[in-house]
Formats: structure tokens, sequence, C-alpha cells
């Protein structure tokens, strides 16, 4: 394999990483609006729950930030757009 089609495949790894990152990036925030959007007291167990989610969401993408890095990109800054989970009555 030469260095042309090796750095060929560090680009496609890097690329790949950052399309992870932009889903991860909406996961954090899916699970933080979630976890904060929760009122009343039938919530209180599972908001601790769903913001430990996020915590653990935002420690992947920092992994995946370290491994765009280690590979000389640039990580992106890019979030997907939160899924609708639930609809409200004010909501259209």
């Amino acid at each position: 394999m030469g260095e042309e089609d090796e750095q060929m495949q560090t680009q496609e790894q890097i690329a790949a990483l950052n399309r992870a990152l932009v889903l991860q990036n909406r996961s954090v925030l899916q699970y933080s609006l979630t976890a904060g959007s929760l009122l009343g007291f039938e919530y209180a167990g599972i908001t601790g729950e769903l913001a430990s989610f996020a915590q653990a969401e935002l420690e992947d993408a920092r992994h995946l930030v370290e491994k765009i890095v280690a590979l000389g990109g640039e990580p992106t800054e890019e979030v997907a757009p939160p899924r609708r989970l639930w609809s409200t009555a004010w909501s259209t």
C-alpha cells in the first residue's frame, strides 16, 4: 500500500469519525433537553438517569474528538437535528 493510499484511508477514517461525532453530539443534546424538560414529581427518578446518560454520551463524544485529532483531523462542531420524541398539545 502506497503513502497516497494510506493518506486517503486516513481521510476516510476522519470523515467517518466526524459523521459519528455529529450523531453523538445530537445524543448529548437530546438527553440533556429531555432531562431538563421533564417537570413534576413523577419524573424525578428518570431525570437523573437521563442526565447521567447525557454525561456518558458527552464522554463518548470526547473520545471521538481525541481519535479525530490523533489522525490529524479537525473535529466538527456540527450537531444533527434532534428528533422529536413527543408532541405537546400547544405545538403544531
